[in-house]
């Protein structure tokens, strides 16, 4: 029997796994006498992470404020888990210095010495800050996949909020990937700068991934001076399979001094997908394409991906800027040497002025680049608000000598320029020595362009087949035709072309087709709709939709709500988006409803109802969190016989009115007698030597309440002696004759 019996313990040895150790930190702990346990914590997240190093294992921070000033090297498969984002806060003092050609510090380091091997770890619920920029980097993530780091917030660092990187550096390309790092529900904002101060500055920074996914984070970089804002997301240099979702991305509407990117990405490999997300500001918001300097050149396209990116359903809005930025506002940009497969389809401009461009970039050389498509795009109010502006909407150049750009689509768009912008709808330039060909312009709505036509071809180089098919072209000067100069085009086809008002529903704003308009069923069969236009004419009602009222609030959380009504047996989606004010956090941004929190200042909140049919509708909600302060006018000394005091107190409102002042007495020697506590400005009597400390209590219409304090001392009067007084001393005393 024993024999038997061990042999069955041999047998089950790979199946006894050893249990997973929860390790624990809490700011009563101790680095030095703990042990992790839930009872005897460690102090601090660095001990933590040089003691915890088996695979499964987490660290538990519990909340409360800790203070890093040590660098955090996380091992493989270990999980660092706070108690809760809003009451766990790190705040690093490691200095961390970037270092962009072989970065190695960081806050929190995770460092395999060999490219590809999967962590199969987490980050979670923290707020973590790089105390006011003191910390350059938070976390590094190298040669290392499987890491996901969710519902945490991460701001003020630096240069880098987190960096991936699967090689040794950014510009190597990695022989194994680092796959499947995933990044969720964080907010991440100030942890990026300029390149313009600070080379390689990015809230996300990252290279060599493969399968690397972002969504449902709120992201932003608007806080520093002009020009030091740097970019959202930069890189990912061979890159393969990047999926950005569900995001909102925030930059600053400035002259932009400095470059200001949200998704500075123009090296990805393959099957890079942005959709679904919404982008505010920033100068070039896409930089795509491929700009991987090799020399010579090599192709970098995977082709085993149908796409090299994807950018559809996306919403882009900016203030209606009256300057093109320093470096033209171009929201999306196709750049670089080696360019295929890039599809920008069903998105929507609001206010932006250069919706699309295709160059070959800032390299200064000739570049292949070919099937590029602009499909299905709303662009409303493009262009600078400024009357004095002459400027092209959307551009395609080739600039350069040996350049060369074939299959270009530009295909069911809807492109109205601002009402003040003297505006060609798209320019086309063709420079000596470069080529283009089968560039296609096909039903497409172009209305209003009053800078000498709506489509200029200049061409000093050489463009075979150029096709304007079946567009509305509508109010355009140069009676609605295009303008040529230079070389002749050669297979140039102008056909089905109508120049009639297309009629839309409620311009600017609402660009959909009335019942009547002569865009529907005037398409080509492009395979965008029988219409011509983004918006596809429907029988069947647009939503409506009605949204909660504004608010005040004295909290910095609330809830907002929008109610849809969907056309008879349809149904929709919801979208909340914030378009005004510091970023706050939502609960459930696809709900009818939702929380925010973290709010301060004033803030508008957008949802947006999205019909089944594509129609869409949408209203706004503004939340003001009020605050009011106190002043209780100072301290105060005075001496005896004088035993009152006047006390002048003051309060305002951010958003209200005061409605309510009352004084207490917190301390003191005795207890003073007020006039009237119940006004700014009262006496205050019966005071003897020695200190009083009166507090101001200030309330608002709203209810918003701030206190203050006054601190009165009372010296002792000099004592008067008359003339013939009797007085006693004590002690020893010696006189002296006068």
């Amino acid at each position: 029997m024993t024999k038997y019996l061990t042999i069955l313990s041999i047998c089950l040895l790979p199946f006894i796994v050893r249990a997973q150790t929860t390790h624990y930190i809490d700011p009563t702990g101790s680095d030095a006498t703990g042990n992790g346990t839930s009872g005897n914590p460690w102090a601090s997240l660095s001990h933590a992470c040089s003691s915890v190093s088996t695979a499964g294992d987490t660290i538990f921070v519990n909340a409360g404020t800790y203070t890093e000033a040590n660098e955090c090297v996380l091992a493989a498969g270990v999980n660092i888990k706070g108690a809760d984002s809003s009451t766990t806060r790190i705040k690093f003092t490691y200095p961390s210095n970037w270092n962009n050609n072989e970065p190695t510090t960081a806050g929190i380091v995770l460092l395999s010495s060999t490219q590809g091997t999967i962590g199969n770890q987490t980050i979670s619920n923290l707020t973590i800050d790089g105390n006011s920029l003191t910390c350059d980097n938070l976390i590094l993530i190298k040669r290392r996949g499987g890491v996901i780091i969710h519902d945490c917030t991460i701001k003020d660092f630096y240069s880098n909020g987190i960096c991936l990187m699967g090689a040794s550096d950014p510009y190597t390309k990695p022989t194994s990937y680092s796959i499947g790092n995933q990044i969720y529900n964080c907010i991440i904002t100030n942890c990026s700068d300029s390149d313009d101060t600070q080379v390689g500055g990015g809230l996300i920074n990252m290279s060599g991934q493969k399968n690397f996914t972002i969504h449902d984070c709120n992201l932003s970089d608007t806080s520093r001076v002009e020009g030091a804002n740097g970019d959202i997301i930069v890189g990912n240099k061979y890159g393969l399979g990047f999926h950005y979702y569900n995001n909102h991305s925030y930059k600053p509407s400035t002259a932009n001094a400095g470059w200001n990117f949200h998704l500075e990405m123009p090296s990805e490999a393959g099957g890079a997908k942005i959709d679904s997300n919404y982008f505010f500001g920033g100068d070039q918001v896409l930089d795509l394409g491929d700009n991987i300097e090799d020399t010579p050149y090599v192709n970098h396209y995977d082709t085993s991906y149908a796409y090299k990116y994807l950018v559809s359903h996306n919403y882009f809005e900016d203030y209606a800027p009256q300057f093109a930025g320093t470096h033209g506002k171009y929201c999306i940009s196709v750049e670089g040497y080696y360019v295929r497969n890039i599809f920008v389809d069903s998105n929507k401009f609001v206010n932006i002025v250069h919706p699309f461009s295709i160059s070959e970039g800032s390299g200064g050389v000739a570049t292949d680049q070919e099937n590029i498509r602009f499909a299905s795009n709303v662009c409303i109010n493009s262009g600078q608000n400024d009357g004095s502006a002459f400027m092209n909407l959307i551009e395609i150049n080739k600039d350069y000598s040996g350049s060369k750009l074939k299959n270009v689509y530009v295909l069911n768009n809807t492109i109205v320029p601002n009402s003040l912008v003297h505006a060609t709808i798209l320019k086309l330039t063709c420079s000596s020595g470069a080529s283009m060909s089968n560039i296609v312009l096909g039903n497409n709505i172009a209305i209003n362009a009053t800078n000498g036509a709506w489509l200029n071809v200049d061409n000093t180089g050489t463009i075979d087949s150029l096709i304007l098919r079946n567009n509305d072209l509508y109010n355009n000067v140069n009676s609605n035709n295009p303008t040529f100069s230079g070389n002749t085009v050669t297979h140039y086809i102008n056909s089905g072309n109508i120049n009639s008002d297309p009629l839309f529903v409620s311009p600017p704003l609402d660009l959909s087709l009335q019942s009547g308009s002569p865009a529907i069923g005037a398409a080509y069969p492009y395979g965008y709709g029988s219409d011509i236009g983004a918006l596809q004419y429907s029988s069947v009602a647009a939503p409506t939709i009605s949204v909660s009222g504004n608010q005040v609030i004295i909290t910095s959380s609330t809830s907002v709500y929008a109610t849809a009504t969907w056309a008879s047996g349809h149904s929709g989606t919801y979208a909340w988006t914030q378009t005004a004010g510091t970023a706050a956090t939502f609960g459930s941004p696809t709900a009818s409803s939702t929380t925010l929190s973290g709010l301060t200042g004033h803030n508008t909140f957008k949802c947006t109802v999205t019909q089944d049919d594509s129609q869409a509708a949408n209203g706004s909600v503004n939340v003001n969190v009020d605050y009011a302060t106190a002043n209780a006018g100072g301290n105060q000394t005075v001496t005896l016989p004088t035993n009152n005091v006047t006390l002048n107190g003051s309060g305002t409102s951010s958003d209200g009115t005061i409605s309510s002042y009352w004084w207490t007495q917190i301390s003191g020697p005795n207890t003073a007698s007020f006039g009237t506590p119940a006004v700014a400005t009262t006496t205050v009597t019966g005071l003897i030597q020695g200190t009083y400390v009166f507090n101001i209590l200030v309330t608002d219409s709203y209810g918003a309440t701030a206190n203050s304090t006054a601190t009165i001392t009372v010296n002792p009067g000099i004592p008067v002696i008359n003339p013939g007084s009797r007085i006693t001393l004590y002690g020893n005393w010696k006189f002296k004759n006068q």
